[in-house]
């Protein structure tokens, strides 16, 4: 007996799988026959991206060729093999039938929870992701414990407008499923005046409840509505300060009955809610939120997030994702940009230590060329004074030699003289004995 799966397909899967008579699929995606098969499926639904009914089919299948179709994890399903078609819902029968191909018969799942229990699912899945995109966009600490049980159905009974239509549960939930009836000014109080009506209504009479249904629930009597109308200030945080420091006893009472918290997270929530709303007429509603965000971050961090908690909860990741987008965008920019920045600071880094290497070296060629040019002094000054030492050594010979030689000119000259004196005495001698022979001649020849 073969044995019979369950798989779940997409419309264009399907679609392939009639005008091709095959197609592939992930092996982990066909389950087997069992009573636990309900739970099984709505597992696998899980984890894909589920927008509506039509979105998947479930396929019975045989394990006919089962083993010879294996191939890299997955299994090559032909329309042989296919037995039953169901779909989730009636409309989406309708879809199949009158959209993709009116031959094949789609039987409406005997699993009625899937449908319901995914949308709940996907539901709760966006609405915290929601939350998980705002805080990681305005990097708000996500391990602050949040205590707050909402219904599963809370979007609905938001959509449906649920406000004073059951006994009073808590602010928290007053607050979310809260929309305004009165004709409050634009100013940030008109969202503490929305507070003061929840407030009011919290005891849920009918008479008040009837009036705020018409929009005539005014606040004229109230004493600290008076206080605060005369007020005038630039933004929410300032009328917040005003409140909370205020000794005004008006004030003090509609503090006490309301509660700081609930005054903070409340009109916090009521303007970005506000701003979110109206985006279409605000071109810089994004910017709106972040300084309402950066005005409350510092003093109010528990509050603010508390706030924003439930602006992911009711707007969800379906009406975020296009701010959210931004953000990833802004910050893949934002990482570019540093990754730039860094490697331009690398770069200039690299340079400065070339710069500095380069320096270094020439310091280090300076130094050496200085320690050479005062190794070349020092050698020219040694040579210098050298030559000077052999230049008064030679003066000194010089002088002596001059000396010897002046003194043996002297000499000499006294020899010459002397000589000459000899001579000139020779002369005398011999000029006196010519005079005595001419003298003696001359006495000869007279005798």
């Amino acid at each position: 007996m073969n044995t019979i799966y369950k798989t779940v397909i997409s419309r264009d899967e399907f679609i392939n799988l009639y005008r091709f008579g095959m197609i592939n699929i992930n092996r982990n995606f066909l389950l087997k026959e069992s009573n636990n098969i309900e739970n099984n499926l709505i597992e696998l639904f899980k984890i894909l991206s589920f927008n509506e009914a039509s979105d998947y089919l479930i396929l019975t299948i045989t394990d006919e060729f089962y083993n010879e179709s294996f191939k890299n994890n997955t299994y090559m399903l032909k329309l042989e093999n296919m037995k039953r078609v169901e779909v989730l819902s009636e409309k989406a029968e309708r879809f199949y039938r009158t959209k993709v191909n009116s031959k094949i018969t789609y039987d409406l799942t005997e699993y009625r929870n899937i449908l319901s229990t995914i949308e709940t699912y996907q539901e709760l899945n966006d609405m915290n992701r929601g939350v998980e995109i705002l805080f990681e966009q305005f990097n708000i600490n996500s391990e602050l414990e949040i205590e707050e049980n909402f219904p599963k159905n809370l979007l609905k009974l938001i959509k449906e407008d649920n406000y004073l239509n059951n006994a009073y549960k808590n602010f928290n939930f007053d607050l979310l499923t809260y929309r305004r009836e009165n004709k409050f000014n634009k100013e940030d109080k008109g969202f503490i005046y929305d507070l003061m009506i929840i407030a009011i209504l919290k005891d849920r009479k009918d008479e008040r409840i009837s009036k705020f249904k018409q929009g005539l629930l005014h606040l004229d009597s109230s004493p600290a509505y008076t206080t605060l109308n005369e007020q005038k200030k630039e933004k929410l945080i300032d009328y917040i300060s005003f409140i909370v420091d205020s000794d005004n006893e008006n004030i003090k009472k509609f503090l006490e009955k309301l509660g700081k918290e609930n005054l903070i997270i409340g009109s916090v929530f009521l303007k970005v809610k506000n701003l979110l709303e109206n985006k279409e007429e605000n071109q810089n509603y994004w910017n709106d939120v972040k300084c309402v965000i950066d005005d409350f971050n510092k003093e109010y961090p528990t509050e603010l997030k508390m706030a924003l908690y439930f602006i992911g909860l009711i707007f969800g990741y379906k009406e975020l994702y296009d701010d959210y987008y931004d953000f990833i965008k802004d910050k893949k920019e934002k990482a570019k940009l540093e990754e730039e920045v860094q490697a331009k600071a690398k770069e200039l880094q690299s340079k400065k230590e070339a710069l500095a290497k380069f320096q270094s070296e020439k310091d280090n060629s300076e130094t050496k060329a200085k320690e050479e040019l005062e190794k070349l002094k020092s050698e020219k000054d040694s040579k210098i004074k050298e030559l000077k030492e052999k230049n008064n050594i030679a003066e000194k010979e010089k002088a002596k030699f001059k000396e010897e030689v002046q003194a043996k000119a002297k000499k000499l000259q006294s020899e010459k003289e002397a000589l000459e004196k000899l001579k000139s005495e020779k002369d005398s001698k011999i000029k006196e004995l010519k005079e005595k022979r001419k003298t003696r001649n001359t006495l000869k020849n007279k005798i």
